[in-house]
């Protein structure tokens, strides 16, 4: 998971990775309501997806200036 700050420190957002979608969710921590997923693009030709631990997507961080997330993927 990664976190989104608002301006006093508090959470805004959430995002984190969902078993068996390659991509992740976001959830607005206010209302507790996951407000969209994005799809990560199809993985080049002659991957394939590592499907141990359930998670297609590994990984994440997001930039302290809160313009920028990471968003990693296991393929093999």
């Amino acid at each position: 998971m990664a976190f989104e700050q608002n301006a006093d420190g508090s959470t805004k957002r959430i995002f984190f990775q969902l078993t068996d979608f390659h991509g992740f969710a976001v959830l607005d921590f206010q209302t507790r309501k996951e407000i969209t997923r994005i799809k990560l693009p199809p993985l080049p030709p002659g991957k394939v997806e590592i499907h141990e631990g359930g998670n297609i997507s590994h990984g994440m961080a997001g930039a302290t200036d809160n313009k920028t997330l990471v968003v990693t993927s296991r393929p093999k």
